[in-house]
Formats: C-alpha cells, structure tokens, sequence
C-alpha cells in the first residue's frame, strides 16, 4: 500500500487550494484544509447524499446560504440517482439565499466579494461565512 497516490494533474492543482489525497487500507481519501487549518473529509457524492438524506429524514429543513437553489438543483439531480428526491423534494420546506438580500445590481457578485461590499474587509474563516448568513 503506497501512502500517497499518483496524483491526476487536476489533483496536483487542487493541492493549492488545501485538497490532500491520501491513500489508506487501499481506499482513496480525499481531505480539504480550510484558511483556519481545520482539516475536512470529503465524500463521494453517494455518501454526501446519504449522509444529507439521514439528515432530511429527521425533520423539515429550511435551506440558508449563497447560491442555494444552483445548490439544490444539484443536490435533486444527485438524489434522483440514488432514489432519495422525493425526501429531498418533501423536506425542504424553504430556502434563503443571501445573494437575493441584495440589491440586482450585486446579484452576481461573488460570495467574497458581497462580504467585502458588507464589511470592508476579506472573507477569512468559516466563522466568518457563518456571521454573514446570520
């Protein structure tokens, strides 16, 4: 078992932006480290679409952040995979998305760059993403 894998040019450019691939008991795993050094593991799309669901299935939900329904449309075409769409289609009861709190002229803006209109300054940690959308 080789510890790090040959990594894909695309892999390679990924790096820069905090992705590790690792290798272990022969399964790839794939690791994001945030601006904070927090370290993230990354899913398949069929595990982060059961793990969702798990979660759908306890409650309704109401969907908050930036970009929501481009997000949700993926989330739909990814259940519709895997036979979960119509838990994802009962239980989401609402989305906000803060992109349409503001003005049409801002509204294709990126998310950093709507923070720095807001705050004056750059979009640094995850805290600070979860104090916008509050």
């Amino acid at each position: 078992n080789c510890p790090s894998p040959i990594l894909t040019i695309k892999q390679k450019n990924l790096e820069q932006f905090g992705y590790r691939f690792h290798n272990s008991d022969g399964k790839a795993v794939i690791k994001y480290i945030d601006v904070d050094n927090k370290e993230h593991i990354c899913y398949s799309k069929g595990n982060a679409m059961r793990k969702l669901v798990e979660i759908f299935e306890r409650s309704s939900i109401v969907l908050i952040g930036y970009n929501v329904s481009t997000i949700l449309d993926l989330l739909h075409r990814e259940a519709e995979k895997s036979r979960h769409s119509q838990i994802l289609r009962k239980k989401v009861q609402a989305m906000i998305d803060v992109k349409w709190l503001f003005s049409e002229e801002y509204r294709d803006l990126h998310f950093n760059n709507l923070f720095r209109l807001c705050f004056n300054e750059d979009l640094m940690t995850n805290s600070d993403t979860q104090t916008i959308t509050k």
